[in-house]
């Protein structure tokens, strides 16, 4: 049997305190190393989940709030995988919408949960589920300065919570803090790392 592995990175505050953890589907240790993707495949959300309840959901947060990666799939079966009520869940793939997937979103929050979009890039300013969600992942590796700020500025009064991800720099974490993100995710605060057990019989 294979052993039970999950990864995480840890979210932190203006003031660098962690207060969440975005979970991650790892194969295996070296996957963890090496391997920067998130999948936004079926199987391993799956796989992801069954692994975190296995671990237990206190010893993989320890009290933090948890960021799950989500398909549709998963989203319109919700209740079943038992997910913490203060979790977010992260939609991965949006660039394509389905009216089950907008019914799916008002269903979750419903139950409580909260969402966020990921990856956000200037492109999907115009997107339909923005008015849906709760947080917004802004990717710092793949939009300029420039496209950061207009992101911002398109969100103003809007009271969403904005997230700066892949902030690997100094440079970038002052950025995303002058222009008023209230949480930060990357490499210039945690590498993600890894709870795992040994898998038995």
């Amino acid at each position: 049997m294979k052993d039970i592995i999950v990864g995480r990175q840890a979210i932190v505050n203006r003031r660098s305190d962690i207060v969440a953890y975005e979970l991650l589907y790892r194969q295996n240790l070296i996957d963890n190393c090496c391997n920067n993707d998130i999948s936004s495949d079926y199987r391993d959300s799956q796989s992801l989940i069954k692994s975190v309840h296995q671990l237990g959901t206190e010893k993989v947060l320890n009290g933090r709030i948890g960021f799950f990666n989500i398909t549709e799939e998963i989203l319109l079966d919700i209740e079943s995988y038992r997910l913490p009520k203060n979790s977010i869940l992260e939609i991965v793939e949006f660039d394509s919408i389905s009216i089950e997937m907008i019914k799916g979103i008002q269903h979750v929050k419903k139950l409580g949960y909260k969402l966020a979009l990921d990856d956000f890039l200037f492109r999907h300013l115009d997107n339909e589920l923005i008015d849906l969600v709760d947080l917004i992942k802004v990717d710092y590796l793949d939009c300029t300065q420039e496209e950061i700020e207009q992101i911002m500025k398109s969100f103003k009064g809007k009271n969403k919570i904005m997230l700066a991800e892949k902030i690997e720099t100094l440079e970038s974490f002052n950025h995303a803090t002058n222009l008023g993100f209230d949480l930060f995710q990357g490499y210039y605060f945690y590498r993600p790392d890894i709870i795992s057990i040994e898998a038995v019989g």
